[in-house]
C-alpha cells in the first residue's frame, strides 16, 4: 500500500480505537460515579424525610392527645359552671345572703393550711408594692424600706415554699370528698 492511499492503515486504526475506547470508558466512569453521588444523595434526602414524617406523625399525635385532654377539661369545667349556676340560683332565689366565707370552707386541715399560706403570699406581695411606692413617694427612708423589705421577702419565700409543698402532697394524696361535694 502506499502512503497516499485514503485509508489509514490498521495499526493506526487499531490505536484510535483504542483511544476512543478509553475516552469512552473514562467518560463512563465519570457518568456513573455522578450517578452513585446523586443515587447516595436522593437516599439520605429520602432518609431524612422519612424521619421528618415520623416526627410529624408523632407531633400530631401529641396534639391530638393534648386536643383531646384539653376538650376533656373543658368539658368538666362547663359541667361544674353548670352546677355551681344552679347552686346559684337556688339560694339566691331563696332569698339567702351569701357570705364567700360562709360558701367555701376547706375540706381539711391541709387545704386550710394550703388557703392561709396562699393569703400570707397576697399579702406579702401587696406589702412589698405598696412599700415600693412609698419609697418612690418619699414616705419611707430606704434603710427602713430595705429591712422591711427583706423580712417580707423571706415570709413571702417561705409563704410560697410551704404552699408548694402542700400542693404536692395533695397531689400526692388520694382525693377524698369535700364537704361541700357532700351537701350537694
Amino acid at each position: 500500500m502506499s502512503s497516499s492511499t485514503p485509508y489509514p492503515s490498521v495499526d493506526k486504526k487499531a490505536t484510535l480505537r483504542k483511544a476512543l475506547t478509553m475516552k469512552l470508558q473514562k467518560e463512563l466512569q465519570k457518568f456513573y460515579q455522578d450517578i452513585r453521588v446523586d443515587i447516595d444523595t436522593e437516599f439520605e434526602r429520602q432518609d431524612k424525610l422519612e424521619m421528618g414524617q415520623d416526627l410529624l406523625q408523632k407531633a400530631g399525635a401529641a396534639v391530638d392527645a393534648k386536643k383531646l385532654e384539653i376538650q376533656e377539661n373543658v368539658n368538666a369545667i362547663l359541667e361544674r359552671n353548670a352546677t355551681l349556676e344552679d347552686w346559684l340560683e337556688q339560694h339566691e332565689s331563696a332569698g339567702e345572703e351569701l357570705n364567700v366565707d360562709d360558701i367555701i370552707r376547706p375540706s381539711d386541715a391541709v387545704s386550710e393550711q394550703l388557703i392561709e399560706c396562699l393569703a400570707k403570699v397576697s399579702t406579702a406581695e401587696d406589702t412589698l408594692y405598696h412599700l415600693d411606692k412609698a419609697l418612690n413617694n418619699g414616705s419611707i427612708d430606704l434603710s427602713s424600706f430595705l429591712r422591711i423589705v427583706r423580712k417580707t421577702s423571706r415570709d413571702l419565700f417561705m409563704s410560697k415554699a410551704l404552699a408548694m409543698k402542700i400542693a404536692k402532697k395533695m397531689e400526692s394524696a388520694p382525693r377524698r370528698r369535700s364537704s361541700n361535694e357532700a351537701r350537694r
